[in-house]
């Protein structure tokens, strides 16, 4: 129990230690007081039955509900907590998605309807941490139909999909290497030596491959541009 109270990851603290010594506690937090959720079975249905009668921009994830899941639900959940004690926004929505896609799938729990548009509504900051406008655009189209299944490992797996990250770092990543070997390009010819003779005798081709390579770059500049932003 000490260490429940010193640890500061969410999921922890004075809430674990009253919810593992009272084991028919119900959750206090008061979103869901009158749900009177006592078993973790219930937690994700109480929630979704409030979800259309609270204000949409709060989250239905605090430090109460995850010591309540962390007491009562008997899986190893501590990749989710790790990515709820992120400081960035985007990583704790993403880590609340997926702790919560992962217990419906295991508790069977029934299509959530209002959890799902609940939690759908505050994933913006966790879609916009994608390079790719494009990416963006296209999870922002299909959201509206996933969240109308009701089914939470679904939205997971449309906001954080796996392949989509890794192609989507990637392909940032090869645009910053072009834009940077465009700029080096440029630098070397605009500092090479003018008073070579050959170096002289090669200017007219210099100036041409300068104005290639500045065409280049801005047309890779103004990709990335339109990609990111």
């Amino acid at each position: 129990m000490k260490g429940y109270l010193q640890s500061k990851i969410p999921g922890n603290g004075i809430e674990r230690c009253l919810y593992e010594f009272a084991s028919t506690l119900p959750c206090l937090i008061p979103l869901i007081a009158e749900e009177l959720v006592i078993h973790i079975e219930d937690l994700l249905p109480g929630l979704d039955n409030v979800a259309n009668n609270v204000d949409k921009k709060l989250k239905p994830l605090d430090r109460h509900i995850a010591a309540f899941i962390t007491a009562r639900f008997r899986e190893n959940i501590d990749p989710h907590l790790a990515a709820l004690a992120e400081p960035k926004e985007s990583s704790f929505l993403i880590g609340m998605l997926s702790l919560f896609a992962y217990m419906q799938w295991k508790l069977n729990n029934e299509d959530l309807y209002g959890l799902s548009s609940w939690v759908g509504s505050l994933l913006a900051p966790a879609i916009n941490t994608y390079y790719s406008r494009s990416t963006r655009r296209e999870i922002e189209d299909e959201l509206p139909r996933v969240i109308r299944t009701g089914r939470l490992p679904e939205l997971f797996e449309l906001v954080d999909n796996a392949e989509n990250r890794r192609e989507d770092t990637e392909q940032y990543a090869v645009a910053r290497f072009e834009y940077a070997k465009a700029e080096d390009e440029i630098q070397e010819i605009e500092t090479g030596d003018m008073s070579d003779p050959e170096t002289t005798a090669a200017a007219g081709a210099k100036v041409a491959a300068m104005t290639s390579v500045v065409i280049s770059m801005c047309f890779v500049a103004v990709m990335i541009v339109a990609e990111v932003w």
